[in-house]
């Protein structure tokens, strides 16, 4: 198995989400899967997040404490969109969420 960076450019997605909404991290793409490598998420309050390819959850939902950054990283990729679908991230809760993604395109 090749790591997704030796083949695909890395991109990096800012994420900053208010109370309860959600966000766009990254515009679909026509005929290639958003597959992200790596994410950290910091919260003002507790919170509960999800990663979506488009309305679909494609991670469970994760809980980020306050002030304690959620974050994970694998060269494999950790989750991916199906494709041509944007990736969403939703957030539960009175929180303001920061943190950042990287990707590729695949």
């Amino acid at each position: 198995m090749i790591p997704l960076p030796a083949i695909y450019e890395v991109k990096r997605a800012v994420i900053t989400i208010g109370a309860g909404t959600s966000q766009d991290v990254v515009a679909a793409v026509s005929d290639k899967k958003i597959a992200v490598i790596a994410y950290m998420l910091s919260s003002n309050a507790a919170v509960t997040m999800t990663f979506k390819s488009h309305e679909t959850g494609i991670t469970g939902a994760m809980p980020v404490a306050v002030n304690a950054p959620l974050q994970d990283a694998n060269v494999y990729g950790l989750f991916i969109t199906t494709a041509g679908v944007k990736l969403n991230l939703t957030a539960s809760g009175t929180a303001t969420v920061g943190g950042y993604i990287l990707y590729c395109e695949v």
